[in-house]
């Protein structure tokens, strides 16, 4: 499969036609900054193209089709007394392999395909090759292949696949087997590729999840009505966009092993989750490192309190009446979240009680900067300890909602940030000494 790489730099002519007229540049693709611009010189008139943010360029490149979707004109100049414009235009998507003339809702896609190396440790060690030691003249085999199951998953739109294949290479010095995740999505019926590369940034979402650390969507593949087979993805669609973030080599706290019987309910339950919720959106937001600290901590509390309203609104309610509030407060919704998550913390009564009003009073805090009698604002170590707290929350509320087992769960909490939970609850509850550190505004 031809790459972004193999098409920079080749002098090309795009076209792209809007209104009936066409303009055509003859230009090149250039990264910049980590992201593919486009430049081209025309003699064409390109005034009213200049406020269009739907553009769309259409062509080949060394005989490779290639269409940049929803380009814009970033800057144009001229020489002058000469009708030559030298302009900079910059795409959402580019789509290598098909030349389009059309907008991106009138691409309908068949199948789409990523592949996400990071999934390898969510197969927990189930490998698709198994080494040979005892190999000979008359057993020659090195590795044999396992024939790993897909896991599979249905929804109103069609069926998502989940599975390890491999690549096999070689030099003078070795031989290398390479294992390759993949996540496979086919539509009972030819979708928009907007709409395509939503649905797989949707399991992308959920695997974030289970590993509790950002996932690149990496080599986006797809077929669409011009492919000559449905399962086979030809052609390819590059994001332009770049996210400097880095995926640790870390186990994901949820494995394969943990949802393999169970996928199909997992998947369905994640699509609703995930259609009528904030929550992904705010997690991401701190797994992106695009929000940390105090907004990290306000974050946490926000899809807590969205989750509370949205799922146990009734439960935090009987709590409010009890303490003669008509509505929840934010301490009833936490302590109703502490109390379900229960099982996981192993809390008495009032350390419940404790934990739900230092979170709500921190939170409120930093959000309205209103200073209660007797209140004390929490250090550094306290808020960190703090946000864990509500991002292990988070989770495991998620965990749940789509049917995870409370096992699996348990597990997880015992791998989330090294084991620390049990320490950062009772830092919270200022059961521990933490060496008398100042507060994080003095």
């Amino acid at each position: 499969m031809i790459k972004i790489e193999d098409i920079l730099d080749i002098p090309c002519k795009l076209l792209c036609e809007e209104d009936g007229t066409v303009i055509s540049f003859d230009g090149v693709l250039t990264r910049k900054e980590q992201r593919i611009i486009f430049t081209g010189r025309t003699t064409d008139d390109t005034d009213s193209f200049h406020e269009k943010l739907d553009l769309t360029l259409y062509g080949e490149i060394d005989t490779t089709p290639i269409t940049l979707l929803n380009s814009m004109i970033k800057s144009s100049s001229s020489r002058m007394y000469s009708k030559e414009h030298v302009v900079k235009i910059e795409a959402s998507e580019i789509i290598i392999g098909r030349s389009h003339k059309c907008k991106e809702k009138d691409i309908l896609v068949q199948k789409i395909s990523t592949t996400i190396v990071a999934l390898n440790y969510m197969f927990n060690g189930n490998f698709p090759v198994e080494l040979v030691y005892n190999f000979s003249k008359e057993n020659p085999a090195l590795a044999n292949f396992t024939y790993p199951p897909k896991l599979q998953a249905l929804d109103v739109d069609g069926k998502l696949e989940l599975y390890q294949t491999i690549s096999m290479g070689r030099g003078i010095n070795n031989a290398k087997i390479t294992f390759i995740p993949c996540v496979d999505y086919t539509f009972t019926a030819p979708t928009s590729i907007r709409k395509a590369i939503s649905k797989i940034a949707s399991a992308r979402n959920l695997f974030s999840f289970f590993s509790d650390y950002y996932l690149p969507l990496e080599n986006l593949t797809f077929s669409d009505n011009q492919s000559k087979m449905i399962d086979f993805c030809d052609c390819s669609v590059y994001l332009n966009s770049f996210d400097n973030i880095n995926t640790p080599d870390r186990p994901f706290l949820i494995s394969t092993n943990d949802f393999f019987d169970d996928f199909d309910t997992v998947w369905k339950k994640w699509c609703d989750f995930y259609s009528s919720m904030y929550i992904p959106t705010l997690f991401y937001e701190v797994i992106c490192n695009r929000s940390s600290r105090i907004n990290g901590f306000l974050n946490f509390a926000q899809a807590i309190e969205i989750f509370s309203s949205h799922y146990r609104n009734e439960e935090a309610t009987k709590l409010s009446i009890v303490d003669k509030w008509k509505s929840p407060r934010l301490k009833h919704r936490f302590k109703d979240i502490i109390t379900f998550l229960n099982v996981f913390y192993n809390l008495a009564p009032d350390e419940i009680d404790n934990l739900a009003q230092t979170l709500s009073d921190a939170r409120n805090f930093f959000t309205h900067y209103e200073k209660k009698t007797n209140y004390e604002i929490p250090s550094v170590q306290e808020l960190f300890a703090a946000s864990r707290v509500l991002h292990f929350m988070l989770l495991a509320l998620v965990y749940r909602t789509i049917s995870i087992k409370d096992s699996s769960i348990e597990k997880a909490a015992k791998m989330f940030s090294y084991g620390s939970l049990s320490r950062d609850i009772q830092v919270v509850l200022k059961k521990i000494d933490i060496a008398q550190h100042n507060s994080m505004f003095e």
